[in-house]
């Protein structure tokens, strides 16, 4: 998942949601979390860019 800053490529990068789906939702919340703490550090992916993604 390293270096992944949507929700698709994560999935993609890891094979997360291909069976149930259930472990999409902790992807997720995960890469929302990493997100958030490089929007700290000024960098220009938000939250809300990841939230489109996983539309």
């Amino acid at each position: 998942m390293a270096g992944a800053r949507t929700l698709s490529r994560a999935c993609t990068s890891t094979g997360a949601g291909r069976d149930c789906g259930a472990c999409v939702f902790s992807v997720r919340r995960i890469l929302c979390e990493s997100v958030e703490s490089e929007a700290d550090h000024g960098l220009a992916t938000t939250p809300a860019e990841v939230d489109r993604e996983a539309s």
